[in-house]
């Protein structure tokens, strides 16, 4: 097989692939293995956690799928206790891989993947 078709078969393989939906890890808060649950995202959502600060120190993390225009972000959240406001902050952080928001994230994108690949076959 030419190595151009390899390349054409990989590309149309992980095209086949990214139309199934993503896969991401849910749990709400205190994330462990036990209470992790897999997720498909909708689309527009990427993988990722939220996580709350109070000051300087993260108190609360949270994964799932993410709307991507959350990604990076930070939004101030006031709460009402009831007997006053509760004000903190929640970084959100963002992946586009299945299952990558666990542990600690890095950004892989589906273009630096399908570039490596290229490379790859190409050297062959």
């Amino acid at each position: 097989m030419a190595r151009w078709q390899l390349v054409a078969a990989l590309v149309a393989a992980l095209c086949v692939c990214l139309g199934e939906g993503l896969q991401c890890y849910k749990c709400d808060a205190f994330c462990t293995n036990l209470i992790r649950k897999n997720v498909t995202c909708a689309a527009g959502e990427v993988c990722g956690k939220s996580q709350t600060y109070k000051g300087n120190s993260p108190s609360i993390t949270a994964e799932s799928c993410l709307n991507k225009t959350l990604c990076g972000t930070t939004s101030n959240k006031t709460q009402d206790l009831g007997l006053g406001n509760l004000n903190y902050n929640v970084k959100y952080t963002c992946c586009d891989g299945d299952l990558c928001n666990s542990g600690n994230m890095f950004t892989f994108t589906l273009l630096s993947g399908i570039s490596a690949l290229v490379v790859m076959f190409l050297n062959i």
